[in-house]
């Protein structure tokens, strides 16, 4: 977590309180460069801030604020509980297909 730094987010305390909830092994390139986009929103840090736990599921479905806009506290709270999902996205790649088949 020392790296952080040169990912730019917002040099606040929010910011700091959910990257401190982020395990190592969650913490890639991708998640934490797609992750620092969304959290300029004022609503993603508030979801992020209430979570006892974030593992990849969670942090997907963050950098994505629609998709985290769309879904619910339990589904958020079951991905972050899911031990399945501390390293690969399997509940938000299941919710972004079945939003899509909504819209498409």
């Amino acid at each position: 977590m020392r790296d952080i730094p040169r990912f730019r987010f917002k040099n606040t305390e929010t910011t700091a309180k959910i990257l401190a909830k982020i395990p190592p092994e969650c913490a890639t390139v991708d998640i934490l460069l797609s992750l620092r986009g969304a959290m300029f929103l004022d609503k993603t840090q508030k979801i992020l801030c209430h979570m006892n736990k974030l593992n990849a599921d969670v942090l997907t479905l963050a950098a994505n604020p629609p998709l985290l806009e769309a879904s619910t506290p339990s589904l958020l709270d079951e991905a972050a509980e899911s031990a399945d999902e501390k390293y690969q996205a399997l509940t938000s790649a299941e919710f972004a297909s079945s939003k899509c088949q909504c819209y498409g």
